[in-house]
């Protein structure tokens, strides 16, 4: 009848687990274009190389630390 858990570790193991978010974002033309290069000239998708661009800079402006 009682959890084998209590309420607080769940809490704690829902809080933990990691997820992804899906974004959809708009670049300007230029960016587009600079971004798509890129992409294809390290054979990437262009999903791969923003999410590797938007954490090294967060990583450059201290909000996320390496691991």
């Amino acid at each position: 009848m009682f959890p084998e858990k209590s309420i607080q570790t769940i809490k704690e193991e829902a809080l933990a687990k990691q997820t992804g978010v899906a974004v959809k974002v708009y670049f300007a033309p230029r960016i587009a274009r600079a971004l798509n290069q890129a992409a294809d000239e390290r054979n990437m998708s262009e999903e791969e190389l923003v999410s590797i661009a938007v954490e090294e800079w967060l990583v450059l402006k201290g909000y996320l630390k390496t691991v």
